[in-house]
């Protein structure tokens, strides 16, 4: 019995040094700032040639994948009733900024869907796909195609009703644009989605 009590406590005298943080520091905000500017510069150079590895492409479809996702928890915030208002705004806002020409485009909601009968309407994305890669177009831009189902939900106090899935495609859109970074502007690439 006094050979356990004797191990216990030595386990329990080990457990705060085995548990404790690392004694390494944190770099100051200065200098974590600067070496974030020096990553930013590396990653500028292979992001601001003006062609692209494979690599690249594959990542920036990655990418347009993640803003489609994006795009439908935003359509969940403007279409939630029980959000606040300045909320929803910002969701349109942000909706906007991941579309070319900072245009977004018209609700997915088909018209036989009345969004006034629910509390909220919920849009998920499923069966994401790339049917066509990331192509460079003489305009020096680069297009692709991504294929996906989307469904609506329609939530209300007491049931969640699928309204609609259906297939569709949105185009990905790779071009170079101004980029602030801090007080620093770069020319770099960037995905858009562009409806239709």
């Amino acid at each position: 019995m006094k050979a356990y009590l004797k191990y216990g406590l030595l386990l329990a005298c080990q457990v705060p040094f085995l548990v404790a943080p690392t004694c390494q520091e944190e770099p100051y905000p200065a200098v974590r700032r600067v070496q974030r500017l020096e990553e930013l510069d590396a990653a500028g150079n292979d992001l601001r040639s003006e062609v692209l590895s494979a690599r690249n492409l594959r990542a920036f479809e990655s990418r347009a994948m993640e803003k489609l996702v994006d795009y439908t928890d935003y359509l969940s915030i403007v279409y939630d009733k029980g959000a606040e208002q300045v909320f929803r705004e910002l969701a349109r806002e942000n909706i906007s900024q991941l579309f070319v020409g900072g245009t977004a485009p018209p609700a997915p909601v088909l018209p036989q869907i009345q969004p006034a009968r629910y509390h909220s309407l919920k849009f998920i994305v499923d069966s994401v796909e790339i049917v066509k890669s990331l192509a460079k177009e003489p305009t020096e831009t680069y297009r692709g195609t991504i294929r996906y189902t989307m469904q609506i939900l329609g939530i209300t106090a007491s049931d969640t009703l699928q309204l609609d899935s259906s297939s569709r495609e949105i185009e990905m859109v790779l071009q170079m644009g101004y980029k602030d970074f801090g007080d620093k502007s770069l020319l770099v690439w960037e995905v858009l989605l562009k409806d239709g």
